[in-house]
C-alpha cells in the first residue's frame, strides 16, 4: 500500500485527516478526478459512468449545446465534467447536492473555470447521506426561478428517497422546467419481470407497502424501488408524461438495455 492509498485509509477514520486530505485533492492537487475516498457516488467507475449517463442525456434527452440544465443530486461531478466540452456560450449548468463535499468540489474545479457552471450545498436530512440535515425533502423549495431549465435530470437520487419526498422533487422539477421541458430520472422499478429476478441479485426489494420496497428496514433511505404503476401515477400528478419507454436496467439480474437503474424519460405536460 502506497504512503497515499495509507492516508486515505486513515482519512476514512478521521475527521481531521478526512478535511485535509479533501484541501489538499480540490484546492492543491489539478486532477479533476476525486480519490474514490470523496467519489460517494459511483464508486471506482467515476468516469466510465459520468460518460455514460452524459451520453444517455444527450443522445436519449436530446439536451443541446445551448440548454440550461439542472443537476439533482450533482455529487461530486461525475457527469458535470463531460459538460464542460459541450455546452456552448449560451448554455448554463446548475447542479446541487446534500453532501457538502460535492459543491465544494465542483465549484473549485469545474465553476471556478467555466462561468457557465455552478453548484450549490442544501441542507436536507437524508438517513443514508446526510444524517445531520435541518431541511426536510418533502418541502425543500428548489433555489431557482420557475420555467429556467430546459432539461433536469437525477441520477441515483429517487433510489433513495421515500415517496413524498419523490413526489414533492417532481412538483419542484416542473416548476423549475420550461413549457417543453425535459426531465430525466433513474429508479429501481418493481414490476413482474424484476420482481421475478430480483431475489438472485444483490438488490432483493422487500415491500413495504404496495407502493414500493427496501433493502434495509432499519435504513429505508438506503436504497428504494418503486412499482411502476404507483410511479405513473405520480409522474401525472406532477405534471408530467412518459415520453419514451423505460430502458430498464440489468440491477434486479434481468438483461438491460442500460447498466445499474432504469431510466425514465418524462415531458412537462402544458397547462391548460
Amino acid at each position: 500500500m502506497s504512503y497515499k492509498q495509507r492516508l486515505i485509509e486513515l482519512g476514512k477514520q478521521n475527521k481531521l485527516i478526512l478535511r485535509l486530505l479533501f484541501y489538499y485533492y480540490c484546492y492543491l492537487n489539478k486532477d479533476l478526478t476525486p480519490p474514490q475516498l470523496f467519489n460517494y457516488v459511483g464508486g471506482e467507475e467515476f468516469l466510465r459512468l459520468g460518460k455514460g449517463y452524459f451520453d444517455l442525456i444527450k443522445n436519449h434527452g436530446g439536451v443541446k449545446p445551448d440548454h440550461k440544465i439542472l443537476d439533482i443530486g450533482c455529487g461530486i461531478g461525475r457527469v458535470a465534467l463531460h459538460f464542460i466540452d459541450y455546452l456552448d456560450e449560451n448554455g448554463r449548468y446548475n447542479g446541487f447536492d446534500i453532501v457538502k463535499y460535492g459543491p465544494k468540489w465542483c465549484n473549485y474545479k469545474i465553476a471556478r473555470k467555466y462561468p457557465g457552471f455552478a453548484f450549490r450545498y442544501v441542507d436536507i436530512y437524508n438517513k443514508e447521506y446526510n444524517k445531520n440535515g435541518t431541511l426536510n425533502a418533502d418541502d425543500f423549495i428548489f433555489p431557482y426561478k420557475s420555467n429556467s431549465f430546459n432539461f433536469a435530470f437525477a441520477t441515483s437520487v429517487f433510489t433513495h428517497m421515500l415517496p413524498d419526498a419523490v413526489s414533492h422533487y417532481l412538483k419542484q422539477i416542473q416548476r423549475v422546467l420550461v413549457s417543453d421541458g425535459i426531465f430525466l430520472g433513474s429508479f429501481f422499478i418493481l414490476n413482474p419481470e424484476s420482481e421475478k429476478n430480483m431475489p438472485h441479485s444483490r438488490f432483493n426489494f422487500k415491500l413495504v407497502n404496495k407502493h414500493y420496497g427496501v433493502i434495509n428496514k432499519e435504513n429505508l433511505e438506503e436504497a428504494i424501488a418503486y412499482q411502476e404503476s404507483y410511479l405513473n401515477k405520480i409522474f401525472i400528478a406532477s405534471g408530467f408524461s412518459v415520453i419514451s419507454p423505460i430502458l430498464y436496467g440489468g440491477w434486479s439480474g434481468r438483461q438491460g438495455l442500460v447498466g445499474g437503474q432504469d431510466i425514465i424519460l418524462l415531458k412537462k405536460t402544458p397547462e391548460r
